[in-house]
């Protein structure tokens, strides 16, 4: 699994804790990279846990060394909505135009973009969404290849 945007690493310890192989976190923000490495070491998953820092906005091919076999089986992105004054930030659609592009999905694997309820995207052509569900001013996108049949 890779954790985009990862925070705390809430998302990834909830994986981990039911029976993922490995997780690799990324965030920018130090505070975050530290709480995600103490949270892995306090519940005793240092071994399945990779803590990274990068800015996913410049791009994710380089996670692809991070994956395991074919590539991620499962993607989750939890982009911040909101700048610090309040300004919506549009990060789902560059994303995930990274994400295809780079290729790190695993041939059945599954995209899960959260975002909020207004911000809106172009689906990249290698993408195709089959769910989506919403939740208060939180939409969640499910993404997999494209079927090119």
């Amino acid at each position: 699994m890779l954790d985009l945007f990862a925070g705390t690493g809430n998302v990834s310890l909830e994986a981990l804790s039911r029976g993922a192989l490995k997780c690799v976190m990324v965030d920018r923000e130090p505070a975050c990279l530290k709480a995600q490495s103490r949270n892995l070491e306090h519940l005793g998953f240092t071994a399945r846990g990779k803590v990274l820092k990068g800015d996913i906005l410049k791009g994710t091919a380089w996670l692809g060394a991070y994956a395991l076999d074919e590539g991620y089986d499962i993607i989750f992105m939890g982009p911040p909505y909101r700048d610090i004054n309040n300004k919506a930030l549009n990060f789902t659609g560059p994303v995930l135009a990274s994400l295809a592009e780079a290729g790190i999905l695993a041939p059945n694997g599954v995209i899960v973009a959260q975002h909020h309820k207004n911000e809106t995207f172009e689906t990249p052509k290698k993408l195709e969404v089959f769910r989506e569900e919403k939740y208060g001013d939180t939409l969640v996108h499910f993404l997999k290849y494209a079927d090119t049949k």
